[in-house]
């Protein structure tokens, strides 16, 4: 039996992305310009101004800024190693990134040699430099941190003909960041809502909200994004409650967490439920919890709320004309803005999504790419699909992949689900014998898959849906080559 402590998690990453630079040579030029970028693309960022003395040590509040981040971005300009701050920042942020948690990082060469980083010119004579101030064990360690950063795929800014420009080096950071941190459009209008319920009227007594919805619509986006946002404001505990059915079949599974959580003050998420008697259990079990505890309960059947007493109830809306455009450019580009030639075929993408954000999504994630002229191809195909099906609307993403991708991705449904994007890649290498780093890429950028906060790689239930009609009708898949993923064709995991 699982551990109820599973479900009890740490606090969310209080910033997206740590940017870690050599503060004077590029902070008015390349990382001022990062820097804005991240945050018109709605990136939590941290990026200390400070100009440290030679010498000093990282004060406490960046020591938490590190601990508190997802992504770390470390520019790694000519003058970096000058700096025995940076050095010592460096060392810090590799120290929480071996901790796991779902940490990224990645290592911005601007106008540095990646290979023999440590022992390149610039950075040999300015560890040399620091001779003078510190020992050589702490330069070892220095230089030792510099060669596992090389380590790292990074992007490496390098002047000659043809080389693309700076802003296009952020555009394509953001690229990456984006695949690692997911900031979705509407959020926090959305969660400004849910958190007026929560926190309106008396802190007594145990408050619930309810967050409903049609499929599909944002509810879990929504619960989870309130959940991070009140990830440090004082709770005893923080739990995030999903499979609630196999949950409540667990009587000593239960009594443990009431064990924890009893009469202590909770902020707790219980997600999907669309049953009476979960529902009923839930907030008895809810009202044990401490004074002050704040619950969400995220379902599709607002009557059934009601049915319950919970009487907060928020009901997410589908996306307004701005929303759908603001998601489509982001999906389709990356972009914050888009060339006028597209906006006829956005129109109607939006017209015929009607608001519906995973609609939106699926189909801007697979125009990604295309001309004019392709994309009004590919929306003729989505506009014939009736009644707007999202499982017919995704089958289209799906065909436009290579044969090795959709392998993969039926590959990662029957048997990788929810495990780390690191152990993904080396089940899959090891299954194909071929790198699926890029393979992965695609089906992250078509929606097909994601990564969550956790670093886990999931796909969302409709993907699911899918991939089991497809995996039912069998035609274009040879059984021979389903088995050994399928233990002989049963759906393991689906």
């Amino acid at each position: 039996m699982q551990s109820f402590r599973r479900w009890v998690e740490p606090k969310a990453f209080r910033y997206d992305v740590f940017l870690s630079f050599r503060g004077w040579d590029i902070r008015f030029s390349f990382t001022g310009f990062l820097y804005k970028g991240l945050f018109d693309h709605g990136f939590r960022t941290f990026m200390d101004d400070r100009e440290i003395d030679k010498g000093s040590q990282i004060p406490q509040t960046l020591r938490e800024a590190i601990e508190d981040s997802r992504v770390f971005i470390v520019v790694l300009s000519a003058n970096f190693a000058s700096s025995s701050f940076c050095l010592d920042e460096v060392v810090l942020i590799l120290q929480e990134f071996a901790k796991g948690k779902g940490r990224w990082i990645l290592p911005v060469f601007y106008y540095v040699d990646p290979s023999h980083l440590a022992d390149s010119d610039s950075y040999k004579r300015a560890l040399e430099d620091q001779t003078e101030w510190f020992d050589s064990q702490r330069i070892q360690i220095w230089k030792t941190a510099l060669s596992k950063l090389a380590t790292f795929s990074g992007l490496r800014l390098i002047r000659r003909n043809g080389s693309i420009l700076e802003y296009q080096y952020i555009e394509l950071i953001l690229k990456e960041v984006s695949r690692h941190v997911t900031c979705p459009v509407g959020l926090s209008h959305r969660m400004s809502k849910v958190n007026k319920l929560l926190f309106s009227g008396s802190d007594v007594g145990v408050h619930m909200v309810g967050i409903c919805g049609e499929a599909r619509i944002g509810k879990t986006t929504v619960a989870r994004g309130v959940y991070n946002f009140n990830s440090d404001t004082g709770f005893d505990h923080y739990c995030y409650f999903y499979n609630v059915g196999d949950i409540l079949s667990q009587s000593r599974f239960v009594n443990e967490g009431m064990a924890i959580l009893n009469q202590k003050k909770v902020f707790a998420i219980f997600e999907d439920i669309n049953d009476s008697k979960q529902l009923k259990n839930i907030i008895e079990l809810a009202y044990q919890f401490g004074s002050g505890s704040k619950v969400i309960i995220t379902a599709r059947n607002k009557g059934l709320l009601q049915s319950h007493g919970i009487e907060s109830i928020y009901e997410v809306e589908r996306f307004s004309k701005t929303e759908a455009f603001q998601l489509l450019i982001l999906k389709a580009f990356n972009s914050i803005s888009v060339s006028a030639d597209y906006v006829t075929i956005f129109n109607r993408v939006e017209t015929y999504a009607l608001g519906h954000p995973w609609t939106l999504e699926v189909i801007g994630s697979n125009l990604s790419g295309k001309s004019v002229e392709n994309c009004e191809s590919a929306l003729l195909k989505y506009e014939s699909i009736t009644n707007r099906d999202i499982r017919k609307i995704l089958e289209e993403s799906f065909n436009a992949l290579e044969k090795c991708q959709q392998e993969m991705l039926i590959h990662i449904a029957l048997k990788l689900k929810e495990l780390e994007l690191g152990v993904v890649e080396d089940e899959l290498c090891n299954y194909y014998k071929v790198c699926p780093k890029k393979d992965i890429r695609v089906l992250l950028d078509k929606s097909l898959i994601k990564i969550n906060e956790h670093g886990q790689v999931t796909l969302h239930p409709s993907t699911q849906d899918m991939i089991r009609d497809k995996i039912t009708r069998f035609e274009e898949y040879g059984k021979q080559e389903i088995q050994p993923v399928s233990k002989n064709g049963s759906m393991i995991g689906i």
